[in-house]
């Protein structure tokens, strides 16, 4: 009883005469010293986890309610010397990972073969008898490579006396790459999950390949007006042979199994000598990012190239600085085209010709300035496809002349059975862009690689394609919703150009608007202002496996 509760009743003390403790708390004050940082105790129950053993719950009694993460330590290997300088991480106030050095341990030599050898991992015995059988002596290399094959991974041997302690190596392994499905993912000791592409596919939310249409020798234009591109976007094209797999998916993957490997715990190593087919997971110290990079600087007497127009620019810009970082350009830009705005902006910069080039998800800009006429202030892009004249408060007054030919409708009707594809699919909206490659005076039909979702759609543009085309225009569909513009377009739809949005994909018929914008300022179109509506003389597929591959639910 003595000791079940001396921790209760050993610091009670009587109590002091009133002058002694007021002269205490004086001499207190006087000579009163910061108080150490105490390290966070965590309170009881928790559980720790390990490659080596089951989970190890240390429970809590009246006497300890709480402990540090060294007390937790000391707790969980006072009895395993294997685990000497293995360290903790903290998963939450509750879950802890114990984590192995990063070095390993080459042992070269012999090893005496006889009846007090044991290999032991962790709490079990590893059975070698069939590789020492007749032997006196065994060499640590052939040990090494029979445990590696036994367990999935390489290992480094630890000998205490006549027991030699195994532990998983930190090496890499082989290329994830060279796995095929089916694969085995072994956590632990002895948890192990084959890998089904379509249960792979489904746990990260990514699409199972469909057939690809035919090709269709109709599925451009016969006019001569549209042109195919490609990007390296396509390259994540998932068909029914080559599903690639990486190590950020196959994480994310296991992460599904077991989430004690979220937080950046998660080590892969990729056994695929010998006709074997599998990953081993291990725990790992939490990889803590390098102090980020140096900035890059841009000189401020570089000329900024808009692609058809180009602004010089001077160090008197910029407070006479030489040299800036580039959120300063990035300001410099928003300043006359809103839609250069810091979320949607990067720069790069060709030191040869001392070119600075924005890249945005926007159109590229053309020749601007303002008006004021009859009290009502107008924004005017002037660029080679589209003259665009709308007024800064919002009352849709303004001017707009197509300088392109137009389209032909069955590219508007290409689009529209495309969203009602998707729509089909996965009950989403979609985004088509309308670009222009000036170099062959051709449209070019775009698919981006995007994220979907019932009520929203995000996508994504190469810099080759950006750098390439003119981004003209953009197409998204609202799903079962009607066509209008909602205030996130209004937010996202900043830059030059033409926008539409289709709706109603729930009934037989669907519902468009168009509009074209400077700035955020908009005016209102009609379907006959961008397509002629005369000419479905052909057929626009857009429903083709490149295409679906960049397609994603968010």
């Amino acid at each position: 009883m003595d000791d079940l509760f001396g921790g209760m009743f050993k610091n009670v003390n009587l109590p002091e005469k009133k002058e002694e403790k007021a002269a205490d708390n004086a001499k207190t004050k006087k000579e009163k010293k910061p108080k150490k940082t105490e390290k966070k105790g965590y309170v009881l129950p928790v559980t720790v986890y390990s490659d080596y053993f089951e989970p190890i719950v240390i429970e809590g009694d009246i006497s300890s309610l709480e402990m540090t993460e060294n007390e937790i330590l000391k707790e969980v290997t006072a009895d395993k010397p294997f685990l000497k300088n293995f360290t903790l991480e903290v998963l939450d106030e509750k879950r802890f990972v114990l984590v192995r050095p990063e070095y390993g341990d080459v042992k070269k030599g012999m090893v005496t073969v006889n009846d007090e050898l044991e290999i032991v991992m962790g709490d079990k015995n590893i059975d070698i008898s069939s590789i020492t059988d007749g032997l006196n002596e065994i060499s640590y290399e052939k040990i090494s490579e029979y445990l590696k094959v036994q367990t999935g991974t390489e290992v480094d041997l630890f000998k205490d006396g006549d027991r030699i302690n195994v532990l998983f190596g930190t090496g890499n392994g082989g290329k994830i790459e060279n796995l095929k499905f089916p694969f085995s993912v072994i956590l632990g000791i002895d948890g192990v999950h084959t890998v089904e592409k379509e249960d792979y596919l489904k746990a990260l939310k990514k699409n199972l390949p469909e057939e690809a249409e035919e090709e269709d020798e109709e599925a451009g234009a016969e006019d001569g007006m549209l042109e195919e591109i490609s990007d390296d976007e396509a390259g994540d094209s998932q068909d029914e042979e080559d599903v690639k797999i990486t190590s950020n998916d196959l994480i994310r993957y296991i992460e599904t199994l077991d989430d004690t490997y979220k937080g950046g715990h998660c080590r892969l190593y990729v056994n695929s000598d010998k006709n074997i087919n599998c990953v081993r997971v291990t725990y790992k110290k939490k990889f803590v990012a390098p102090a980020a990079k140096k900035e890059e600087l841009f000189p401020t007497n570089a000329v900024v190239s808009l692609i058809y127009e180009r602004h010089q620019l001077t160090p008197e810009m910029f407070g006479g600085k030489e040299e800036v970082a580039s959120d300063e350009v990035q300001k410099f830009l928003e300043k006359m085209y809103p839609e250069f705005s810091k979320e949607r902006t990067y720069l790069e910069y060709d030191k040869k010709n001392n070119i600075i080039i924005p890249m945005i998800k926007s159109s590229k800009r053309g020749a601007l300035s303002f008006s004021d006429e009859g009290g009502i202030k107008y924004r005017i892009s002037d660029t080679p496809f589209a003259y665009i004249k709308a007024s800064t408060d919002g009352n849709g007054f303004g001017e707009f002349a197509f300088r392109l030919p137009k389209l032909p409708y069955y590219v508007y009707e290409g689009i529209r059975d495309f969203f009602g594809r998707v729509y089909e699919k996965y009950s989403s909206e979609a985004a088509v862009l309308l670009l222009w490659n000036p170099a062959s005076e051709k449209y070019v039909i775009y698919v981006p690689k995007q994220k979907v979702s019932p009520g929203s759609v995000e996508f994504e543009i190469s810099p080759q394609v950006q750098s390439g085309y003119w981004r003209i225009g953009t197409i998204h569909s609202h799903g079962a919703f009607n066509a209008f513009f909602s205030s996130e377009d209004n937010i996202n739809e900043t830059g030059e150009g033409i926008y539409g949005v289709i709706g109603r994909f729930d009934s037989s018929e669907q519902d468009f608007v168009l509009r074209a914008g400077t700035g955020g300022n908009f005016i209102g179109l009609s379907l006959e202002d961008i397509f002629d509506v005369c000419d479905s003389s052909g057929k626009l597929k857009l429903w083709r496996k490149d295409n679906i591959a960049k397609i994603r639910m968010a």
